[in-house]
């Protein structure tokens, strides 16, 4: 069995986000299937180090056409032309092969099974907050490879009925797949430092949707601020960010962590009073796996893909409402390690992922 990955989300991250799914589940199918191989195409740089196994080959298509046009905005807009006649041209002659887009390229062409993966709705739900002409450009691209494809991977129950419901597509077309999360996450026996302050947590990126302004603004007005810092997992801060946060007063109760381990997170989970997760929209949501299996109580947002996630084990307020978010941190003052946050991460893995992934390319050939 051939599959095909359309790797352009290796070109646009370096790391964690859409690509961490693949780096997680192709080597797993690989390892599940000897009769696999996986052919990962690229035709620009990676940012990142692909999926390792002996039976994942990298395809680098040739950059030639686009060194020789310049400016690089006269490119863009027939770049994926490009890139997809190339592939075809490469791949054509590769008999029973799937075609699976990472990042929503399906070749109009492509005689095989077409796979696309859908892992939010966010840029069709909040268009006024996506609106840039690459956006645009990205929110048209999706919607022909979701009428394209053969099938629709979604990550969650949520993205999938946001999908049927925003493309008019039949829902037998749709199927979800879950997410896991990696097993360095769990709980420590003996993990915190004395030493260290108590502390609220927050992981992940910090764009608009996330919320996360809000969130110091409500940290800002919290009576325990100056007793229980806010540490902050991800890249570095922005201008605008530093900002914010000396406007409030919060330079020294807001700490970044950046570039940590699984390790250095683990533990991170496991000293945290709470994980705070104040999106206003999520596909699906790995943070909130990972703090539960580490025995991290959780507080977040009332929005329909953390419900189906984790259920009534969260603590939910208003995610636009400061007072309901004041109210949910007093009240994660007296939340403690519950079992039940156990066995909800066990639900969800990616050896599970895989298997499933796989079991659909086999239907579909």
């Amino acid at each position: 069995m051939n599959i095909i990955i359309e790797g352009i989300i290796f070109e646009l991250q370096s790391q964690g986000g859409i690509s961490r799914m693949y780096q997680e589940i192709l080597p797993r199918i690989c390892m599940q299937n000897d009769d696999v191989a996986i052919n990962i195409v690229t035709a620009e740089p990676i940012l990142q180090q692909l999926p390792l196994h002996q039976q994942i080959m990298h395809i680098q298509l040739p950059s030639w056409p686009y060194r020789f046009i310049r400016p690089s905005r006269l490119l863009s807009g027939f770049r994926d032309f490009i890139r997809i006649e190339s592939e075809i041209v490469k791949l054509a002659s590769r008999k029973k092969s799937i075609w699976h887009a990472t990042y929503f390229i399906i070749p109009k062409q492509w005689n095989g099974p077409r796979i696309v993966s859908v892992y939010d709705l966010i840029y069709e739900r909040f268009p006024n907050l996506f609106c840039l002409p690459e956006e645009n450009k990205l929110r048209l691209q999706k919607r022909r490879a979701i009428i394209n494809a053969d099938k629709v991977i979604c990550i969650s129950e949520t993205t999938r009925r946001d999908v049927v419901e925003f493309y008019k597509i039949p829902e037998e077309k749709t199927q979800t797949i879950y997410l896991g999360y990696n097993s360095a996450f769990r709980q420590m026996p003996d993990p915190i430092d004395q030493k260290e302050k108590p502390f609220l947590l927050y992981v992940g990126t910090r764009v608009h949707y996330k919320n996360f302004l809000n969130l110091i603004k409500t940290y800002a007005k919290w009576k325990h601020n100056h007793e229980i810092n806010l540490v902050v997992v991800g890249k570095p801060w922005s201008k605008e960010e530093i900002r914010n946060i000396e406007g409030l007063g919060l330079a020294k109760n807001v700490k970044i962590k950046i570039n940590i381990t699984d390790s250095e997170l683990c533990r991170l989970y496991n000293n945290a009073i709470v994980l705070v997760y104040p999106s206003l929209y999520e596909g699906f949501g790995v943070p909130l796996l990972e703090a539960f299996a580490c025995g991290c109580p959780v507080i977040a947002s009332r929005i329909p893909s953390t419900q189906e996630i984790i259920g009534n084990l969260a603590i939910y307020f208003d995610p636009l409402s400061i007072d309901s978010m004041q109210d949910a941190l007093d009240n994660s003052l007296d939340l403690r390690h519950d079992p039940k946050y156990i066995q909800i991460a066990n639900n969800f893995s990616w050896d599970r992922s895989a298997k499933e992934i796989f079991r659909l390319y086999q239907e579909l050939l």
